[in-house]
């Protein structure tokens, strides 16, 4: 193992020394031990030893106390000595330091036994607002290499005050008096700028000198970058009526670094004098009704709210009929200036006689003794007095229902007697009459006692002849209630019909008529003729027109007319018969009726030309007898037809 020499005075130690001797510099893994081959690394004892001579820093505050400017913060010089007997590095720590406080400085690393001055820069956090105080900062120097090895020193840090004077504003700053000298307003007081709470007291001032000041409160603390209001509260003189003028208020915060003012104008103004007006008087209500009653109440009204003084005056009351009596609760009473003052008092008269009504006009009148003049206000009104006429004049009689239909003798009605509306009892006697005298009326019951504010109810039946068939009775009713004096009536009808069986006879006599002529159609007409239907006409179906056996020349020539005209016949019968079933739609029934006889003539035509042609007499057959029958049949159906 070779000697070890020191790198920093270059002294000669012995081999393994880990300081040196002369300048006690640390020499490192150098002076390690190491083996035959060479160089070893120092042992875990070795390091263990290394760690015992790491000592706690001494900390020395060299600038002492310093100010924290808002721009570029502060710079404290310290010394820091390493005590350790190894090269150290170190880190400055504050203890509980405020959350807008920060701490930096450059690296610092010592030999052993050594010291050097550490420049420590305090600033404030960014965007923090720091009010002015002084600050006591901990300061607290660590090894880096044993950190529980630490050196203390304090110092204090000032923040300085920042930011200019307050501002104070009014709001509002025109302030408008009309007829009242007091007015109010707001004083804002504005110290966001400043990092110190600043204490004033707000006072105000006017050039004249007459206007009254009262601040809440009067002396303010505001704080640091903070506002506050004061109310203020101002009385000035009372001007004359019509009188007008324009007021500076001065308001002056002072206790900062220089007095700060604003301005209020107050412009005041007073309406002309008020015209003096006299007491109004009224009575509600002006009218005064009632019924079945001889007295009432009713307010009297004395109005001073447009007067300009007091008032004291003494009621009367006055009617020309001299029918009114009058009760005041006070003859005297006291009606203040801008106030209104209300009496109740009470009027009575005779009573008219029942169901009549009586007026009667009356004032109130409030005569001022105090005045010079004896001056008199009056209030005028009506007096109406009303009696509850007899039950009978408010009575109702009515059926239920007014009407009744039946096709037969008699009917029924409920007949209501109402004394809802009457004041007394009700006593009344039901009779019933028809201007014909045909209708037989009977009441169940027939007398009423009916209490006030109800009604009551029977039965009425009527009964009449019947009217002649198809025909309706429509008979006027009148029902009567009389209490024996006077009566009340109301009006009722009574209809009677009788069922007409004409339509659905002339209905069914058309139809059975047209039915029994279609029929007769297609059956045979003539006994010595052979028959031709219609299907021969219209050429459907191809068969021996001359009957079984015979040809035209057995037949003869006399068979050419019947041939060729009594397949028309037949039809000319088919349409007449649907023409007199179609009358059914008419309302008169002619169309029935015409052709009904056209039927039978043709019918009878018929026959008589084919005697008159063939010179052969042939007797009807079943089909000739029924078309016959059929329009004989129709024809009666539209004589039934109303006309």
């Amino acid at each position: 193992m070779s000697d070890v020499v020191c790198g920093q005075c270059g002294a000669v130690n012995a081999p393994g020394a880990q300081f040196c001797v002369l300048c006690d510099y640390f020499l490192g893994l150098k002076a390690g031990a190491s083996s035959e081959s060479g160089d070893a690394p120092a042992s875990k004892g070795s390091a263990k030893k290394d760690d015992a001579r790491v000592s706690a820093p001494h900390v020395e505050v060299l600038s002492g106390d310093a100010v924290l400017d808002p721009d570029t913060g502060a710079r404290v010089q310290v010394r820091i000595f390493n005590a350790s007997s190894i090269v150290d590095g170190f880190k400055v720590e504050m203890a509980g330091p405020p959350a807008w406080l920060e701490l930096t400085h450059e690296e610092i690393s010592l030999y052993p036994n050594r010291d050097d001055t550490i420049a420590l820069e305090f600033t404030r956090a960014s965007g923090a607002q720091v009010a002015a105080q002084n600050v006591p900062v901990s300061l607290k120097v660590r090894s880096q290499t044993d950190p529980s090895k630490t050196g203390t020193a304090s110092i204090t840090l000032t923040v300085p005050r920042v930011g200019g004077p307050v501002t104070v504003g009014a709001r509002p700053t025109l302030v408008r008096l009309d007829d009242v000298t007091e007015g109010a307003a707001q004083v804002a007081i504005d110290n966001t700028g400043s990092n110190y709470p600043q204490r004033l007291e707000v006072t105000g001032s006017d050039p004249e000198g007459v206007v009254r000041f009262d601040f809440t409160p009067s002396a303010i603390e505001v704080p640091e970058f903070g506002s506050a209001e004061v109310s203020l509260r101002f009385t000035v003189p009372e001007l004359d009526h019509g009188e007008a003028v324009s007021r500076p208020l001065t308001i002056t915060a002072t206790g900062g670094e220089d007095p700060v003012e604003t301005t209020v104008t107050v412009n005041q103004e007073r309406s002309e004098a008020p015209v003096e007006i006299p007491l109004q008087m009224r009575l509600e209500p002006s009218t005064l009704r009632v019924r079945d009653c001889a007295m009432a109440d009713l307010n009297l009204v004395a109005d001073n709210r447009r007067g300009t003084r007091d008032r004291d005056v003494t009621l009367e009351g006055r009617d020309p009929e001299g029918a009114v009596r009058f009760t005041f609760p006070m003859q005297r009473i006291p009606v203040r200036a801008g106030a209104t003052e209300t009496v109740r008092f009470t009027v009575s008269s005779r009573m008219p006689p029942p169901g009549e009504e009586a007026s009667h006009p009356f004032s109130v009148v409030a005569v001022e003794a105090d005045s010079e003049s004896d001056s008199e206000t009056e209030a005028t009104g009506t007096f109406v007095q009303m009696t509850s006429p007899a039950p009978i004049t408010t009575a109702t009689i009515r059926l239920e229902p007014e009407e009744v239909h039946t096709h037969g003798r008699s009917g029924r009605y409920r007949v209501v007697v109402d004394n809802s509306r009457g004041a007394d009892w009700l006593h009344v006697t039901l009779t019933g009459s028809d201007p014909e005298n045909a209708v037989r009326v009977r009441f169940d019951p027939n007398r009423f006692e009916i209490q006030p504010g109800h009604y009551s109810w029977g039965r009425m039946d009527v009964n009449a002849d019947r009217p002649e068939g198809g025909a309706d009775a429509r008979r006027e009713l009148r029902v009567e209630a009389s209490d024996g004096r006077e009566s009340v009536s109301t009006q009722g009808m009574f209809v009677q019909s009788t069922p007409d069986w004409k339509p659905i006879a002339r209905i069914l006599l058309t139809l059975l008529g047209g039915l029994l002529a279609v029929i007769g159609v297609f059956l045979p007409w003539m006994t010595a003729f052979p028959d031709y239907y219609i299907d021969l006409l219209l050429n459907l179906v191809q068969r021996n027109p001359y009957g079984a056996g015979q040809t035209k020349e057995s037949v003869g020539q006399t068979q050419d007319v019947v041939e060729y005209s009594q397949p028309a016949a037949r039809l000319a019968v088919l349409v007449l018969a649907g023409l007199m079933m179609f009358g059914v739609t008419g309302r008169d029934g002619k169309l029935t009726r015409v052709s009904g006889v056209l039927l039978i003539a043709a019918m009878v035509g018929y026959f008589v030309a084919m005697g008159v042609a063939t010179g052969i007499v042939s007797a009807p057959m079943q089909g000739a007898v029924l078309v016959v029958a059929g329009g004989i049949v129709g024809y009666i159906g539209g004589l039934l037809a109303k006309r």
